[in-house]
């Protein structure tokens, strides 16, 4: 105690080396955190190497903060997944997609932490909708429920019920190797989203539990989810509720796009149907094509058509409309020449109604395509009958559809008439188009 100044002196020494020693470890701990927000590689596992990248290191530093509250305790590699398909490249998307559907297949208890996300109206749009397209793909109970789930909390929210749709409806195989999530079967349609996952919609539905919370969704919703609940469900019209809810709002459907859908996943099933099904669901298809604002219908329709039954009263009204411009317009024409031409192919001669068009219809569009169904009939056509068309039809596009017929000749003695023609139309035809393919049919190219 005989030197209070000396010892104050001393400990205030020591007090003050521990605070700086203190300051360097709290300095450090903070730049460390610091790196993990900013390492410019981190792979789906939180390891460097790897094909996911979090970008852009200085503007994603503090991304992971910006999660929907519901993230809040997720472990690092949910994390780097979900921003990753919030905000990654494509190629970044892709493989996060990939991996979170090999993690939920491998790890069920894990779709507990998607489930948030679907459920948080705050989670981005992009990130809703390719997590709900992976859920969608995983068919299992689990996930078919939430998907339920969530489009009940969403019917509503038609941008993010649409989703949920799709997700529904997205095709449910997937390769062994699980490489990536954009895969392309033969034969579905592939749904191109804008959030950057492409899936194909080819899902075959087969409880009601399932598709009866879809169905009232084709009644009082708007065109866009209406449009995501016909592509949902167009597979599986074998079910009688779901084929009856199409042919009901086909009735009333006035959007063009949703009317053309419905049409063709019906036409397209009516071959499977029982007799008395295939002649309500035809009649309904061709009066509803047969109107004059119908043309996406038509487009839609017209092959499935083809191999449908017609019976004579159907036949006699396709007749009626082809042969009268006052009945329907030209695409109409076209539309019921083109049923007509598939109906007459076991015949020896293309059906008359063709030859009619060709010549007397007054629009060229329509005489040019009677032509081409003229040709593509088994039995070659004289040349003494489209000879005359050849010599004397104004518009150029229809002698050059009679061109193409007179290249087809077979037999050798019309073969010697189609020749003096096409040497005709190659010297005089005042159409180079007509002229030019003329004269490569003399010389043999086709």
């Amino acid at each position: 105690m005989q030197h209070p100044q000396r010892f104050l002196t001393l400990f205030l020494g020591v007090t003050l080396s521990f605070f700086i020693f203190l300051r360097i470890l709290t300095d450090r701990e903070a730049y460390n955190k610091t790196e993990d927000y900013e390492h410019p590689r981190g792979s789906l596992d939180g390891n460097p190497g790897a094909n996911l990248q979090i970008r852009e290191n200085k503007k994603n530093a503090h991304a992971i903060e910006d999660m929907p509250p519901c993230l809040e305790g997720q472990d690092q590699k949910i994390l780097f997944l979900v921003q990753a398909l919030r905000d990654g490249s494509p190629e970044e998307l892709q493989d996060a997609a990939a991996k979170l559907r090999s993690e939920l297949r491998n790890n069920p208890s894990r779709l507990a932490k998607i489930e948030r996300l679907l459920l948080d109206p705050s989670t981005p749009l992009r990130t809703f909708a390719n997590i709900a397209l992976i859920t969608g793909s995983l068919d299992t109970p689990e996930a078919t429920q939430l998907l339920l789930t969530t489009l009940a909390q969403f019917k509503n929210e038609a941008s993010r019920a649409e989703w949920i749709l799709y997700a529904l409806g997205t095709w449910k195989q997937f390769s062994d190797k699980n490489d990536r999530f954009a895969f392309a079967p033969n034969g579905p349609m592939i749904l191109e989203t804008s959030e950057g996952l492409a899936t194909p919609l080819y899902h075959q539905f087969t409880k009601q539990s399932i598709y009866r919370q879809i169905l009232p969704l084709l009644e009082g919703s708007s065109p866009n989810l209406r449009a995501a609940a016909i592509l949902t469900m167009r597979h599986s019209l074998n079910q009688t509720p779901i084929r009856n809810a199409f042919l009901a709002t086909l009735r009333w459907e006035t959007d063009p796009g949703n009317q053309a859908n419905l049409a063709e996943a019906l036409a397209r099933q009516a071959i499977k149907l029982p007799a008395d099904s295939v002649k309500e669901t035809v009649s309904l298809l061709l009066e509803l094509a047969t109107k004059p604002d119908a043309l996406n219908i038509r487009m839609k329709i017209l092959s499935p058509l083809q191999g449908l039954p017609i019976n004579k009263s159907q036949q006699d009204r396709l007749t009626n409309l082809a042969s009268n411009p006052d009945l329907a317009n030209s695409t109409t024409r076209q539309f019921a020449l083109s049923l007509l031409a598939s109906r007459n192919i076991q015949a020896n001669q293309p059906n008359p109604i063709l030859w009619q068009s060709a010549s007397n219809d007054p629009d060229p569009t329509v005489r040019a395509a009677a032509i081409e169904h003229i040709r593509n009939h088994p039995i070659p056509p004289s040349p003494s009958r489209v000879v005359p068309i050849l010599d004397s039809d104004p518009d150029w596009n229809v002698r050059y559809a009679a061109v193409e017929t007179l290249a087809r000749i077979p037999s050798e003695d019309e073969a010697h008439n189609a020749l003096n023609a096409l040497k005709n139309t190659a010297r005089n035809d005042p159409n180079p188009e007509v002229a030019g393919r003329a004269r490569s049919i003399l010389n043999g190219d086709g």
